[in-house]
């Protein structure tokens, strides 16, 4: 690879397949059938399937599709003695009517793979086959002028350590068509807006992002940039990211402006008449500063704050009894009273254990009561991420996986309680929570028992009797 000066060299081995290893179902089939979006929501991964032929969504089943294929039905759907007579194949290529119309080309590379696998016995899994572990996509970033195009790479990353070019059966969506658009290929077209943008490429279940950024045409001196004010690192940041799309920030809002909007967010209310003369009339250059301190200690900061919290972990009172969730709205404002640090604050939330009418965080394990319920509204309260699509099936737009959030949903499975329990519409009697029970979360689809396991990170060593 050459550009001006540069010159950049790259070994390349290509080994062939060994004529006598067998297709996969798994690495070689289960593609081409997403790809051609047989097991979409709106075709054979409908809840009841299609026309008596149902697939998992998203592959999160490929035991049970194989099955589907090669033993159901009486095996009808495929002919090893001769495989382009199979209903399977038939079917995707249209040479017998399909009511999901034509979703493989004949003579294709795919078609090609689908009629060796059923030649070959139908493998679901070789004994030594690698797993794919993630995905990654080339450009994964980059600036581009209005109205150039890119062509995309997704490259498949197995545990063997090999990699494999998966681009031709990966499908792509593009967030904001007006700043890119993508097409089944993976070729990128930049529009003529700028702004940034990204291209989601989704194979097998795992997902990567290119992030697309589109600059004015316009570049503005650096200088400006360096003569801004910066009061903490978020304006560094900010003005990086400015100057990267080559747009200047706006002039700083008018002291009215900022009272009212400070305020807001703070407290939860506008300023008063008197507040507001107050604050006008200062002449010291530091009355925002002194402002936002004097907000941070208003006593309506930990009332409004405790109820944007409340209303994050939802306690049902039908569910918890009105007793229990008052008791966690009050040590909700005590910890906004008392500025408790959020290390903490996320600590006693998540770790709580103890009566429902002495300690408020209890309050959540006696409304979200199974493992997965808890794994769905910590993960999007302290996560930042929800999990929850990965309940039942692979995430759709993301990475994660039925295994990701079921191991996330084991680290409550010792979760254990005494006491009144619940009774609706209202209860009114104590529960204690603590860690010790015999609980366990199994796999949904193989029924593997699952070691807790953070999303997106390394299991860690329990002992058996440690608090996950």
């Amino acid at each position: 690879a050459k550009y001006r000066s540069h010159i950049s060299e790259f070994k390349v081995m290509v080994k062939p397949r060994a004529e006598n290893q067998p297709l996969s179902f798994v690495n070689d089939v289960l593609p081409i059938l997403s790809k051609a979006g047989c097991n979409a929501g709106s075709c054979h991964a409908k809840p009841d399937g299609q026309n008596g032929f149902k697939l998992s969504v998203f592959t999160y089943d490929p035991k049970s599709d194989w099955r589907e294929i090669v033993e159901d039905a009486r095996g009808r759907r495929v002919f090893p003695a001769f495989p382009s007579e199979s209903l399977f194949i038939k079917k995707a290529t249209l040479a017998i009517p399909h009511e999901g119309g034509q979703r493989i080309q004949p003579g294709s590379e795919s078609e090609r793979v689908l009629l060796k696998w059923i030649r070959d016995g139908m493998v679901f899994q070789r004994e030594d086959e690698p797993a794919l572990e993630r995905v990654s996509v080339l450009p994964a970033a980059r600036v581009y002028r209005r109205e150039q195009s890119q062509r995309l790479i997704v490259q498949a990353h197995y545990s063997d350590g090999s990699v494999r070019d998966v681009t031709g059966l990966a499908d792509f969506v593009a967030n904001d068509g007006e700043v890119a658009t993508v097409d089944d290929h993976g070729r990128v077209t930049v529009g003529t807006v700028h702004g940034e943008g990204t291209i989601l490429a989704r194979y097998m279940g795992q997902v990567a992002i290119a992030r697309i950024t589109v600059p004015t045409e316009n570049r503005l001196p650096a200088e400006w940039y360096a003569a801004l004010p910066e009061n903490n690192f978020i304006d560094t940041l900010a003005y990086m990211q400015f100057q990267r799309l080559g747009l200047f920030p706006s002039d700083l809002c008018t002291d009215a402006e900022f009272l009212r909007r400070a305020s807001l967010d703070a407290i939860g209310r506008l300023p008063t008449i008197e507040e507001a003369k107050i604050f006008l009339n200062d002449k010291l250059p530091d009355k925002r500063s002194r402002l936002i301190d004097q907000l941070l200690t208003d006593s309506a900061y930990a009332d409004h704050w405790a109820n944007k919290w409340a209303d994050l972990v939802r306690p049902n009172p039908d569910r918890a009894g009105l007793k229990s969730v008052y008791i966690l709205d009050q040590w909700l404002r005590a910890a906004f009273r008392e500025n408790l640090p959020m290390d903490r604050f996320s600590r006693d939330m998540v770790t709580a254990s103890g009566s429902t009418h002495r300690f408020g965080p209890t309050v959540v394990y006696r409304d979200k009561r199974t493992p997965p319920e808890l794994a769905k509204i910590f993960s999007q309260v302290f996560l930042g991420t929800r999990l929850e699509c990965a309940r039942c099936h692979n995430h759709p737009n993301e990475k994660w996986t039925l295994t990701d959030f079921h191991a996330f949903s084991a680290f409550f499975g010792k979760i254990s309680r005494k006491g009144s329990g619940v009774s609706p519409p209202i209860s009114g009697g104590t529960e204690w929570f603590f860690h010790g029970g015999s609980g366990s979360v199994s796999h949904p689809v193989t029924g593997e028992v699952l070691a807790p396991k953070p999303p997106d990170a390394p299991q860690p060593e329990l002992d058996d009797k440690e608090d996950p």
